[in-house]
């Protein structure tokens, strides 16, 4: 289709929320119907957070929680060494030294205790004292371990979000919003939004015991905690949506308004010198995760949680200094898993042909296999587990794609592992040597049965714009569309039939500045990381664009910015290409002759031969040629090129990707003595004698 059709819903609902049709369809394919929910989305008002109390089991966490701080119990929050972990154990923590609680905290050390409640953790905790363990972010399938702790005398109240199996631990209390008697309206919780309703839910009660109101208690939370739920919200790549984006939205204006020390410290030694740029789900994403998670991943969690705590500036910089080292170090084992991998697939490549990509070693860090399975499941679009062995025993890392459900399917594998945990797109496990062959070959059998998991997902547009309705207006209504992330992704755009105007480089030469023409305008759009010539579009194209649509503030100005992701072919461009080649593929084999636009002359070869000694190695396309030379025949591009290259003179290659007719040309001049007569080459007599042909016959 040319455009995107509004139906009547959709024109009431912009009319009755003021916004253009284009973003009022976009908030009613994000499933918002009502004007209520639409404007509970666009406004993130703190009113719009869900009683915690919905949570299951949170009376009774906060029952137990406040009998251990009043009656000085020893408290141990046990949390995971993911950021997701991290944040929730440092909320949690925090909250309850402030109330005065005997409170300390521990975070497996993945080497050492691997994934979840350790038994021989919590015994080593117990004979330190611990008498109640409040678990974040794990927990939800210590069954064994919550009954062996009980034997010990002490407690557990588990706060989790990971998937829940049949049988709940016999903990005083399991606050988990996948429980299947969950109430709570937003089942998606990550681990620190748990944990931040829990500090909420405790604070309400201390609030009411204490005669305060209620309304101060929950400011108060806000201000101290939300932005940690927000960092884990996004690193834990949960949906985007609902209360978690109200989360995420208040958390962000936390960081920016008064960001904690050590954060400060760790984000000077992300950006570069100079630059104070607001923090954004990205810089969450893309900046600070990954050198957070670098500490449980390759040393110890507590590092970073010391970093939040962290109120002297010394400190603070010591710690996040050593996070980007360890993160530097994080990487290079990333790279050595990944070359490990590349060369087990390349000897069998039946590795990748499977359901689910299932490998093992015992050379890789056990700590980055989580990162290199992600990398393999992008690559191959397929769910992906790799084992790291040490001994007999093995620890795995999954990644899924959506619509293969990685819990339940490692719940089918059960009597196969040692253990297991995790949710839909990413678990964690535990397997012997001598069961990894029968697990590799259950999981996949699980996997034959799912008709969802094919190839890698193709980006998807939300909408197709007339170029008219690409304006300053709807760029201004997509930011209330902000925080974007996992679930409800920045929206983005096709505007099909668009003319190249022109084409500029930006950057040295890395970004390109087209402009295009369309729907009587002109307008630019912005391409970061492709060249013109890798780009390929020549003045006169016809393309379609696939673009993102943002404000751009800039030296006071506020302009809107189209920032592309792809340009193609138009359909009619497309069409037009296809009977061309089709009348070259004729005319080389000599089945028709050229017709005298398209026959070339020694004016012809000269200007191309010109332009492919200019290019000095770069990429180009035949648009580029055609515009460069000024020749805007195809077929007799085509002709030339072939020509040349069948004298020796140059060599040109087509990249296996793109369109057929508008590839990336490789090309090379070679070095000949004297004279080469291009006439004298097969191709040419071809065309020549098809053209006398056509003479002597009168066709």
């Amino acid at each position: 289709p040319e455009k995107t059709e509004y139906d009547p819903a959709t024109r009431e609902t912009a009319e009755k929320v003021g916004l253009t049709l284009p973003a009022a369809l976009l908030l009613r394919k994000r499933g918002l119907e009502s004007e209520r929910e639409i404007r509970d989305f666009l406004e993130l008002k703190k009113k719009n957070l869900h009683n915690p109390f919905l949570l299951p089991d949170m009376e009774k966490a906060c029952e137990r929680i406040i009998r251990a701080v009043e009656n000085r119990e020893k408290i141990t929050v046990y949390g995971d060494y993911d950021v997701d972990g991290i944040t929730s154990t440092t909320t949690v923590y925090l909250y309850l030294r402030s109330r005065g609680a005997d409170v300390g905290y521990f975070i497996p050390n993945r080497a050492e205790e691997g994934y979840g409640v350790v038994s021989d953790a919590v015994d080593r905790l117990a004979d330190l004292g611990t008498k109640l363990f409040v678990t974040v972010d794990t927990g939800v399938t210590a069954v064994e371990e919550v009954e062996r702790a009980a034997l010990r005398g002490c407690d557990f109240v588990i706060t989790d979000h990971h998937e829940c199996r049949e049988i709940l631990p016999p903990a005083e209390a399991v606050v988990n919003p996948k429980r299947r008697d969950s109430a709570y309206p937003c089942e998606h919780l990550c681990g620190a939004g748990v944990a931040f309703k829990l500090v909420t839910a405790l604070e309400i009660t201390f609030a009411k015991r204490e005669r305060r109101p209620v309304a101060d208690a929950l400011d108060s939370v806000i201000r101290e905690y939300v932005d940690l739920a927000a960092i884990g919200t996004v690193a834990d790549v949960v949906p985007l949506l609902g209360e978690n984006r109200l989360i995420v939205s208040m958390g962000l204006i936390r960081i920016n308004s008064d960001m904690r020390l050590g954060l400060r410290a760790l984000l000077d030694m992300t950006e570069k010198p100079g630059t104070k740029s607001a923090v954004t789900v990205q810089t969450i994403s893309y900046g600070l995760a990954p050198r957070l998670n670098a500490a449980g991943r390759m040393e110890s969690a507590e590092m970073a949680v010391r970093l939040f705590m962290s109120s002297v500036p010394s400190e603070a910089t010591e710690i996040a200094g050593e996070l980007c080292r360890t993160n530097q170090r994080r990487k290079q084992e990333e790279l050595a898993i990944d070359r490990d991998i590349d060369g087990m697939i390349s000897a069998d490549p039946s590795l990748a042909d499977a359901r689910v990509i299932v490998l093992c070693s015992e050379s890789w860090h056990h700590g980055v296999i989580g990162i290199a399975a992600s990398r393999i499941m992008e690559k191959y679009g397929k769910p992906c587990i790799l084992v790291s062995f040490d001994g007999d025993v093995g620890k795995g890392s999954g990644r899924s794609v959506r619509g293969f459900n990685l819990a339940s399917a490692l719940d089918s594998c059960r009597d196969c592992l040692i253990k297991y945990g995790g949710h839909e797109l990413a678990a964690g496990l535990s397997v012997s040597r001598e069961m990894f062959g029968t697990f590799r070959q259950r999981i996949n059998d699980c996997a034959a049965g799912c008709a969802s998991l094919s190839s890698v997902p193709e980006a998807e547009a939300d909408l197709i714009l007339l170029p008219e309705e690409i304006t300053y207006r709807l760029a201004g209504e997509l930011e209330l569309f902000e925080p974007c992330g996992a679930g409800n992704p920045q929206p983005a755009f096709v505007t099909r039939n668009l003319t190249v105007v022109s084409s500029l480089p930006l950057g040295n030469g890395h970004h390109t500045k087209l402009r295009l023409s369309g729907g009587g305008r002109e307008f630019n759009v912005l391409k970061f990381g492709s060249s013109p010539s890798e780009i390929g579009a020549a003045a006169g194209d016809s393309v379609d664009i696939l673009y993102r649509l943002s404000l751009n503030r800039y030296n006071g100005r506020t302009s809107e910015q189209v920032t592309v992701s792809e340009i193609l072919p138009s359909e009619g461009a497309l069409a037009d290409r296809a009977a061309e080649l089709e009348r070259y593929r004729m005319m080389t084999a000599g089945k028709i002759a050229p017709e005298d636009a398209e026959m070339p002359s020694r004016q012809d070869f000269a200007a191309v031969y010109r332009f492919f000694r200019s290019l000095g190695g770069e990429e180009t396309s035949f648009s580029v040629i055609g515009r460069a030379c000024g020749i805007d025949n195809y077929v007799k591009l085509r002709l030339v090129a072939d020509i040349l290259g069948e004298a020796g003179i140059v060599n040109v290659s087509e990249t296996p990707d793109g369109f057929p007719g508008f590839e990336t040309l490789r090309v090379s001049v070679n070095e000949t003595e004297g004279k080469v007569d291009l006439e004298k080459t097969c191709l040419y007599k071809t065309l020549k004698n098809s053209r006398e042909k056509t003479r002597d016959t009168g066709i």
